[in-house]
């Protein structure tokens, strides 16, 4: 927020105030002049390929510090070129993990992103939880395997640490929601989900309605609406699809238009990863497309000369 400029000795001084997502969704619940607020909001997203850039510093910086690299310092300003922070990604991660549900291996670090909502926290979370993995692992390297199993480990964290940070608004929303949603179809609609819950007699929706459920699942990040992929490439077999997350503002939902679960919440609330695919296959020898495993738009460096199974 711009909350005011003032001018002291002929200089502008601008005061702002960084709130977090959740605190923000708070705030809209106040009666003060969002007509004159609104302008002046400013979402702070961060991109793929800084994620990527942040990644990599942080795997150099670990291999100079246990001693992997020789030498008393170690420079990190090329790894602002995303080309070269993959490299150095892939100097310390494989390639690909098989993804199960699509029955196809993926790059790894599209793998890694998209059970994230790109934020730095929950990369650096992975990260770590791929290298405990690791580090329990009877192997010499890590694999596309010890990759998913620290992925399957960060998610549940990281879910938590959205749910949790939104608890003070939503009761209980990281236990309900596990209990609640659990075996829900990863592709579904708003009618389907309120069509399982029992408003009235459930003791856990009790300070709960239609319309705050629906919302806290949109605010949360845990669904999203699914959009039409019209891609005819390797990047076909992925569903793609927006949240609240992604954009300004918020997002209504008809109770009919198809939502999906994003990856992250995916094996926290027990969504069947294994639902039976739908039947687009663009390309001869191509996997179905997934349901549920979803493609973000902003994760351009595959085009930008890094195959997605470089």
């Amino acid at each position: 927020f711009s909350a005011a400029t003032f001018h002291p000795h002929q200089a502008d001084v601008t005061i702002k105030y960084f709130v977090q997502t959740e605190r923000y969704e708070q705030l809209r619940d106040h009666a003060i002049s969002w007509a004159v607020v609104e302008p002046t909001i400013r979402a702070l997203r961060w991109e793929a390929e800084e994620l990527l850039v942040l990644l990599a510093k942080r795997i150099r910086l670990f291999k100079f510090m246990t001693g992997r690299i020789e030498g008393d310092t170690i420079s990190l300003t090329d790894l602002e070129n995303p080309a070269l922070a993959y490299n150095e990604w892939r100097t310390f991660l494989p390639a690909v993990v098989r993804n199960r549900a699509l029955a196809c291996d993926e790059n790894s670090l599209v793998y890694f992103l998209r059970h994230t909502q790109l934020i730095p926290r929950q990369c650096i979370v992975s990260g770590n939880e791929v290298w405990e993995a690791f580090r329990k692992s009877k192997t010499t390297y890590i694999t596309g395997k010890t990759v998913r199993y620290g992925i399957d480990s960060a998610e549940r964290i990281n879910s938590l640490d959205v749910l949790n940070a939104f608890s003070v608004f939503y009761p209980n929303a990281d236990r309900m929601c596990e209990a609640i949603l659990r075996g829900m179809d990863v592709v579904t609609t708003q009618d389907k989900i309120l069509g399982s819950l029992d408003f009235k007699n459930d003791k856990r929706l009790s300070e709960y309605d239609e319309g705050s459920f629906i919302r806290l699942l949109c605010v949360s990040g845990i669904v999203g609406r699914k959009r039409e992929n019209k891609r005819t490439d390797d990047l076909s077999i992925y569903d793609t699809a927006l949240f609240e997350c992604e954009r300004d503002g918020t997002i209504q939902f008809s109770s009919r238009e198809e939502l999906v679960v994003h990856p992250m919440f995916q094996k926290f609330i027990g969504a069947d990863r294994f639902a039976e695919r739908t039947a687009h296959r663009p390309k001869a020898g191509m996997p179905k497309a997934g349901r549920g495993a979803i493609w973000f738009e902003k994760i351009k460096f595959v085009e930008q000369g890094i195959a997605p199974n470089a």
